[in-house]
C-alpha cells in the first residue's frame, strides 16, 4: 500500500498511512495498492497551528492543535507527531502482544506532562528528552511507569527550566475540581491512559488528551461520569506554576 496527499501543505501522509495536519484546510488522501487499485478520503484540518523554532527557541519543530480558554490560546502535543511518535521507548504490551514500543503508542503520560506544563507555564518539554530520562532514571521499566517518580524528578531537577511543581497525587474528581479552581493541573487517568485536565467550568472538566481519542479531537469537555464510565480515571498527579 502506498498513500499520498493531495496537499502536503495541509496534511502530510507517511508511508504507514499516519496522517499529521500542517496548517488549515482541505485535501484528498489516497491509498493505492499494488494492483493499483485506490481509495481516496477528503481530510478537513481545523485549529492546528504550526509550531516552529521561534516559538521555543529552536528547540522544537512540529505541530499542534490550538484551542482557546477564557480568551488564552493554548496548545495540545501529540503522541503521534513524527517528530517523536516512532522514538523507542523500551517494551511493552501493546494488543496484547509483548513487544517493541515508541511514544506513539505508550507516551500518554509523558505528553500529558508536556500538555500540562505548557498549559501552566508555556514552556516545551521535548518527549524525546523526557522518553530517554525515563529510561535513564530507571521509571520506565519493561512497560512500565513510575509516574510519581518521573513528574517528582522533573519538578525537583528541571522544575526551574520549566517553571512547574509537583504537589501530591490524589484519587477523587471532588479534590481535582478543587485544585483546578487555584490553577494547578491533574495528570491523571485509568485504563492504560493518561491525560492532562487543566481547568473545570460547570459540571465539567477541560481535558487534553494527546492519543486524540475523542473523534480526532485533542481537548474536550467532560462530567465526570464520562470519565469514570469510559477509562475509570481513578488518579490524579498534581502540579502547579512553580
Amino acid at each position: 500500500m502506498t498513500w499520498s496527499s493531495g496537499n502536503t501543505g495541509i496534511v502530510k501522509i507517511s508511508s504507514s498511512g499516519y496522517a499529521t495536519p500542517v496548517s488549515n484546510g482541505t485535501t484528498t488522501i489516497t491509498a493505492r495498492t499494488v494492483n493499483g487499485k485506490t481509495a481516496s478520503a477528503s481530510v478537513t484540518v481545523i485549529n492546528c497551528v504550526t509550531i516552529g523554532p521561534s516559538d521555543y527557541k529552536g528547540s522544537f519543530t512540529g505541530t499542534a492543535e490550538i484551542g482557546i480558554f477564557n480568551g488564552k490560546n493554548f496548545y495540545v502535543f501529540s503522541q503521534k507527531d513524527e517528530e517523536w511518535g516512532s522514538y523507542p521507548y523500551l517494551k511493552g504490551t501493546i494488543g496484547g502482544k509483548y513487544q517493541d514500543t515508541n511514544i506513539y503508542h505508550s507516551g500518554c503520560h509523558l505528553l500529558s506532562l508536556v500538555n500540562g506544563t505548557y498549559w501552566l507555564t508555556g514552556k516545551f518539554i521535548s518527549p524525546k528528552w523526557l522518553a530517554k530520562r525515563a529510561i535513564d532514571k530507571g521509571y520506565r521499566t519493561n512497560g512500565d511507569i513510575d509516574m510519581k517518580g518521573l513528574y517528582k524528578d522533573i519538578s525537583d531537577n528541571c522544575g526551574s527550566k520549566y517553571g512547574i511543581e509537583y504537589v501530591t497525587c490524589i484519587s477523587s474528581f471532588s479534590s481535582l475540581k478543587k485544585y483546578l479552581e487555584k490553577g494547578y493541573v491533574g495528570l491523571g487517568g485509568g485504563n492504560g491512559h493518561v491525560m492532562a485536565f487543566v481547568a473545570y467550568s460547570g459540571d465539567k472538566f477541560l481535558v487534553l488528551d494527546s492519543y486524540y481519542t475523542y473523534n480526532g479531537r485533542s481537548y474536550v469537555w467532560k462530567t465526570q461520569n464520562q470519565m469514570t464510565g469510559r477509562f475509570n480515571c481513578s488518579y490524579f498527579y498534581i502540579i502547579k506554576r512553580r
